[in-house]
């Protein structure tokens, strides 16, 4: 039987999985008109969504409210995307997307030139870094993500003018065990790339893995951006992902006070798990309870420091993120 870590035995009840949890919208005095806000639950974490009466897409899938933006990420014009916010986690901008994609505009993944290659990128949702390497001047780029985010994806290409050499597909990824990119209908020629941004959640365990085996041969590059959510999402990407892959580098990459850890290596088909330990990293993937992020770990340490300082009392256990993960249900 396949390894699972941590509790989690079920797939994530919102972005990957598709189902959502909302309690009874809650109007709101603040917001236009009729519009009213509602939650939608992540991994036993409720976030805020506003359903509006003005801007109804009628989209297949999907009726509810459709935003036009743009984001400058250092390219020359722009990009630009589309988001539903009502519909799910997974059709919104999430913040490592806009940060891999400004790290591709200005050359700061080292050894990273998609100009000329073929790019894919999974778990796309709006597609921002895959946008950016269509207008890096990537030969082709496909972005995938579930079967009902396709036709946001496209709107996203075609927003962009990005229709010559940027593609949107159908990707699940609990149907890509044991397949190609061939056989999922991607192509014959192998990618030269993989994008994924925001997309290691403790929930999905294996169905990543799958999916990168699937799209990736043994020259593809892997790159990924990560932001902390919670320690199972670090031990799960600790334990199951990097010890997958081979010549790994990391780059801490900040912009505008917004920060993630972005990934390269390439897929390890052979036998060796051995997690990487390259200086200055190697305490972070000794222990998965260690975050890079240094706010995160001061924050941490004046927790403890004030504990400490308390009068011993008695403390009752509070539940962890992932029981947690089951109270939307």
């Amino acid at each position: 039987s396949r390894p699972q870590v941590g509790r989690v035995m079920g797939p994530c009840q919102s972005c990957f999985a598709g189902l959502r949890h909302e309690r009874p919208a809650v109007q709101d005095s603040k917001l236009a008109g009729n519009s009213t806000q509602g939650y939608t639950w992540h991994g036993g974490i409720p976030v805020m969504v506003t359903h509006g009466d003005t801007n109804l897409g009628g989209l297949p899938g999907y009726i509810g409210l459709v935003e036009s933006k743009t984001v400058d990420v250092g390219l020359e014009s722009p990009l630009k995307y589309e988001e539903w916010s009502a519909f799910r986690i997974g059709s919104t901008l999430w913040p490592s997307g806009a940060l891999l994609a400004r790290a591709l505009a200005a050359g700061a993944v080292q050894g990273v030139d998609v100009k000329g290659k073929r790019c894919a990128e999974v778990g796309a949702g709006v597609g921002l870094p895959g946008l950016a390497a269509g207008v890096l001047g990537a030969r082709e780029v496909v972005l995938t993500d579930r079967q009902d985010l396709v036709e946001l994806m496209e709107k996203c290409i075609q927003s962009n003018g990005l229709s010559e050499n940027v593609k949107a597909a159908e990707l699940d990824w609990a149907v890509t065990e044991n397949q190609t990119a061939a056989s999922l209908g991607l192509g014959d020629e192998p990618f030269d790339y993989v994008f994924g941004a925001d997309v290691v959640y403790m929930e999905e365990q294996e169905p990543l893995l799958d999916c990168l085996r699937a799209l990736m041969t043994a020259d593809t590059v892997l790159v990924l951006a990560y932001r902390e959510r919670t320690y199972s999402d670090r031990e799960y990407l600790n334990s199951r992902i990097l010890p997958r892959l081979t010549g790994v580098e990391r780059v801490l990459y900040e912009h505008d006070g917004s920060r993630c850890e972005i990934y390269t290596g390439k897929i390890n088909r052979g036998s060796s798990m051995e997690v990487p330990k390259f200086a200055p990293w190697a305490k972070v993937f000794a222990n998965p309870k260690t975050t890079l992020l240094e706010d995160l770990k001061a924050e941490e340490a004046a927790q403890k420091a004030k504990e400490a300082a308390e009068p011993a009392k008695v403390r009752t256990a509070q539940p962890s993120v992932t029981e947690m993960h089951f109270w939307g249900r």
